[in-house]
């Protein structure tokens, strides 16, 4: 006869790569948020060439922006995900 508390796992989960795979998970992450943020600014200032190539860079800093807050929001999603 089994007691139902030897059935339930109450230590947290952890990687059984220890630091290296936390270091690729998080390096990934990373990696993650710069390759959204280069991608949306680069966007941004090929619009502000095509449309408008001596005025101010609009699009060029909507990209930015948006680049940070979806890189930051994804960043909070995945850290949070694995917590």
């Amino acid at each position: 006869m089994s007691d139902k508390e030897d059935d339930l796992d109450l230590e947290p989960k952890t990687s059984s790569n220890g630091f290296r795979g936390d270091l690729y998970r998080y390096s990934g992450v990373g990696l993650e948020f710069v390759i959204l943020v280069g991608l949306l600014v680069f966007g941004g200032f090929s619009l502000d060439q095509h449309f408008h190539p001596d005025g101010f860079p609009w699009f060029l800093l909507l990209g930015l922006f948006m680049g940070i807050g979806l890189g930051t929001w994804r960043l909070i999603f995945q850290v949070g995900r694995d917590q």
